[in-house]
């Protein structure tokens, strides 16, 4: 998880993933998914602009048709890559960015980012496999009630008491 994105595309009836990784120190032993393409594109920091066209050049190259991003960070990677290759880009929210370290300001500048660019993206799926509703319910019912649902579309997947009314789960 958060160490590398997803770049995929149809294949028959099914799809095809590869990983285009970013921070290859953990993820290429991490993964799950052993025998799906690793591209190792890492980054020299994290505002190095190259590795987001090297990733859009991957996109085109293999013929990949979506990008999946599930950090900040490869949220940035992602944006700019989907925005470069003319595919769609898909984001998992997995918790609040603005409480992920101990680094204020850096959540803080995290957090802005991640607002900024998940605006521009095509689909945005929320994440949360715990039933205590400390763990983020009041934003998503806040979500469920204030979406504009003629400009987004927003799903969301785990569990959460009592269900939406207007959010796909």
């Amino acid at each position: 998880k958060g160490w590398g994105q997803g770049v995929c595309h149809r294949q028959g009836q099914g799809f095809e993933v590869g990983f285009a990784c970013i921070k290859p120190r953990k993820f290429p032993a991490a993964r799950q998914s052993q025998n799906s393409p690793l591209y190792t594109l890492p980054m020299r920091g994290k505002w190095d602009l190259r590795t987001p066209r090297e990733v859009a050049r991957l996109v085109r190259d293999e013929g990949y048709s979506l990008i999946h991003a599930h950090t900040p960070r490869s949220l940035l990677v992602g944006r700019i890559a989907a925005s470069l290759a003319g595919v769609p880009l898909v984001y998992h929210v997995h918790s609040p960015t603005g409480r992920d370290s101990t680094r204020r300001l850096q959540n803080k500048i995290n957090a802005w980012l991640e607002l900024r660019l998940a605006r521009r993206c095509t689909r945005l799926i929320a994440v949360s496999w715990s039933d205590n509703p400390n763990k983020g319910a009041a934003v998503y019912r806040w979500l469920d009630a204030n979406l504009d649902r003629g400009r987004y579309e927003f799903t969301f997947v785990g569990r959460i008491q009592g269900g939406f009314a207007h959010i796909r789960h």
